[in-house]
């Protein structure tokens, strides 16, 4: 049986990278909201993560929410604009690699890489289970 910490998402980004300075990599698939109150709660965050990974903007592709607005970005614009500015401050040290419209949707994973994904069991079971209903909207 696996026991769930107590904490809000936001609070477990803050207390990890605080727990493993330099070492954790986020990966944000959502909108922003959790890791901009992370950093709200932990203002160090763009100095003690190892990297943020955020699926999310469009650079050249009309929007998937709105004919300018990528979803990601377009449900928590706040939560967006704060994270870019945080991680994009002089004093950020964990580069902020954004994949936008542009590259999630010409590279889209087949069928074997889910197999293979799901293979590895526990969270990436779960994402390989939901990514269908994610594709198939596009």
């Amino acid at each position: 049986d696996q026991s769930w910490p107590s904490l809000s998402a936001a609070e477990f980004i803050a207390a990890e990278a605080r727990a493993r300075p330099g070492k954790l990599v986020v990966l944000c698939f959502s909108p922003l909201t959790n890791v901009a109150l992370a950093g709200l709660l932990e203002p160090r965050l763009p100095q003690l993560l190892r990297a943020l990974v955020v699926m999310g903007g469009s650079v050249y592709r009309p929007g998937n929410a709105a004919p300018l607005a990528e979803a990601n970005f377009h449900h928590d614009s706040l939560a967006a604009r704060t994270v870019v500015r945080m991680f994009g401050g002089s004093g950020a040290t964990a580069p902020l690699v954004l994949a936008p419209l542009d590259l999630t949707h010409d590279v889209m994973f087949g069928p074997d890489t889910i197999k293979a994904v799901a293979a590895l069991g526990g969270a990436a079971r779960l994402f390989a289970e939901a990514w269908p209903v994610y594709q198939s909207a596009y």
